[in-house]
């Protein structure tokens, strides 16, 4: 009875599971940079997908002085009240500013 049991959840779940792999043009999210577009918020702003994909920092993007901006997260210090607060050498050359951002320090990044 138990494994009857196990093999109809199973099969249940991977019912449900087929539906999801089935979508259609409509369903899928089209995914735009928007690195340089003008912005009021940073919900505005997505980051690149060639930084996305990089495991050398969490990359984020950010409205900076109305235009998005990539950004890296600053290990030291984390947290900040003005830029004066922030270090971002270790980011190198690949660093364009380095910012306090509700409270956090960022490197904003180069496209290179």
């Amino acid at each position: 009875m138990r494994k009857l049991f196990l093999a109809v959840v199973a099969t249940l779940i991977l019912a449900g599971c087929s539906d999801s792999f089935k979508n259609s043009p409509e369903d899928m999210a089209v995914y735009v940079d928007t690195l340089g577009q003008s912005c009021k918020t940073d919900a505005d702003c997505l980051t690149p997908m060639d930084y996305l994909i990089q495991s050398n920092c969490p990359f984020g993007s950010i409205c900076q002085a109305g235009s998005c901006v990539v950004t890296c997260p600053v290990v030291e210090p984390q947290i900040c009240e003005q830029d004066s607060d922030c270090n971002c050498e270790n980011r190198g050359d690949k660093s364009l500013d380095c910012v306090c951002h509700d409270g956090s320090c960022l490197s904003i990044e180069d496209r290179g």
